[in-house]
């Protein structure tokens, strides 16, 4: 199973937690490359079978680095080009109180379901 994890990460703890996840999937078969949301593109997600979204809360919200990757992939979600991936997504609060955590898996929703509704 070839895995994409698409990271913002302006601190390295959401990149630590992705490249933790790339380690147990590697250890149970998986083949896992883990890119920044900065510099992904369509073409960098075409081989996957997974497509795991990671990023930390950022004043309540995503990071800029994930909306612009999200919204630079907007027609291609829409247009059915990842259908039948799966999809998945985790987020980091590093000083926790602040929350935010819940919008920010809830913003990362929107392409798994075109994914699930173009297949």
């Amino acid at each position: 199973m070839n895995i994409v994890v698409v990271v913002a990460s302006a601190t390295g703890r959401t990149r630590r937690m992705a490249e933790a996840f790339a380690e147990g999937a590697e250890s149970e078969g998986a083949s896992v490359t883990v890119l920044d949301a900065q510099s992904a593109d369509a073409a960098s997600l075409e081989a996957a079978h997974a497509i795991v979204l990671g990023c930390g809360v950022h004043m309540s919200g995503a990071p800029s680095a994930m909306r612009g990757f999200l919204e630079r992939l907007a027609p291609q979600w829409m247009a059915g080009t990842f259908a039948g991936r799966i999809g998945a997504a985790f987020v980091t609060s590093g000083a926790g109180a602040r929350g935010g955590g819940e919008l920010v898996i809830m913003s990362c929703m929107p392409p798994w379901r075109s994914m699930a509704c173009c297949s």
